[in-house]
């Protein structure tokens, strides 16, 4: 079950991001984006490296190109992945988010795919 924020929330976005140089095996992470105003609800999985290797999904609000709260992010530690679901943004910043970006990485090292960015409707 969503959080109140998210339930509130008009649409979803789905999302899907990859690890260095853009493939999934070098870890990747799906899931949907719950646009609220000053804030997101990030739902998905983060999964490792096909070799073991842990990748982290990274998550930073924005408003237009002024990034809101703190960056947020969740690592795999194995390739069966890991779950999560959790508020992104500043419920206290005035105008609100109107984009996410999403970046996968190899970690240790921070290998890093391309950085994704996903509007709000």
């Amino acid at each position: 079950m969503l959080p109140p924020v998210a339930a509130q929330a008009a649409e979803a976005t789905p999302f899907s991001a990859y690890g260095w140089n853009d493939l999934y095996q070098n870890g990747y992470s799906l899931g949907d984006i719950s646009w609220s105003n000053r804030t997101a609800y990030v739902s998905g999985d983060v999964y490792a490296n096909e070799n073991g290797i842990d990748a982290a999904v990274y998550f930073e609000a924005f408003t237009n190109d002024t990034k809101v709260g703190p960056t947020e992010h969740r690592t795999a530690t194995s390739w069966s992945g890991m779950h999560f679901g959790f508020t992104v943004g500043d419920p206290d910043k005035p105008g609100g988010i109107n984009n996410i970006r999403v970046t996968v990485c190899m970690e240790p090292g921070h290998h890093c795919g391309t950085r994704r960015r996903f509007d709000k409707p």
